[in-house]
């Protein structure tokens, strides 16, 4: 995020300079007002002229401050959010992995045949050993813990 943070000052910055070019052009066109010699323009197109080149500074500013903003909520780098509340692994081993691939999607039964649906979550310790799983089968949805696991070849058999 110290990218962010730095595209964010950089803009802020760059939009703080790029004010001085409407200061200068209205500095400028003000001086060629004079009692004795009226320019060939009105006073309202050096105002709204003054508006539009000072515009770009309006969204480098804008847009510096949104970048910040979000360099300031967000998480530092580096820190890796805790798996127990419910934030992403940083780096799985290679057994979590397998295990997890192996078991989504298998179709659950029971010992008298009924289908429970397909695994659609399962939380695994981080050895990679099943600790629950969760099917889903017409909008419902059924939990299984992994005392419940008589087999799992093909399709997992449970106990209930």
């Amino acid at each position: 995020m110290n990218v962010v943070r730095a595209a964010g000052v950089a803009e802020i910055l760059l939009g703080l300079f790029s004010f001085l070019i409407p200061f200068k052009f209205y500095s400028f066109a003000m001086k060629l007002f004079t009692p004795d010699v009226s320019p060939p323009f009105s006073m309202e197109a050096v105002l709204y002229t003054t508006l539009v080149l000072a515009l770009p500074g309006v969204v480098l500013l804008i847009n510096g401050a949104a970048l910040l903003a979000i360099s300031a909520s967000s998480p530092a780098a580096g820190s890796a959010p805790n798996p127990s509340e419910g934030g992403v692994r940083a780096i799985e081993s290679p057994a979590y992995v397998r295990t997890r691939h192996e078991i989504l999607g298998k179709e659950v039964y029971d010992r008298k045949g009924r289908y429970y649906g397909r695994v659609v979550d399962a939380e695994l310790s981080q050895e990679g050993e099943v600790v629950s799983f969760k099917t889903r089968r017409s909008g419902k949805s059924f939990s299984f813990s992994a005392e419940q696991i008589e087999s799992s070849d093909e399709v997992i058999l449970v106990r209930v």
